[in-house]
């Protein structure tokens, strides 16, 4: 349980021996069409949605966080 299983090496010196078939890109089964789109790459918007809570007493800071938890029903 939880072993990897390792190639056995009969089991690689058979593979080496398969013949590897190759396919036409236009002999998918969707006639060859990405399936993805690609468009130009950008960087996001940044949005700000953290408060940071300094320059006040930490007794303060405790009290602000856990009124906002509490507003946001979270304890």
């Amino acid at each position: 349980l939880n072993q990897p299983r390792y190639p056995s090496l009969k089991g690689i010196m058979g593979a080496k021996k398969k013949p590897v078939a190759q396919v036409a890109a236009d002999a998918t089964s969707n006639g060859g069409t990405d399936r993805m789109r690609w468009g130009e790459p950008y960087v996001p918007a940044r949005t700000v949605t953290g408060t940071i809570l300094q320059d006040q007493p930490a007794a303060d800071a405790a009290k602000q966080l856990v009124a906002w938890l509490r507003e946001h029903k979270l304890i």
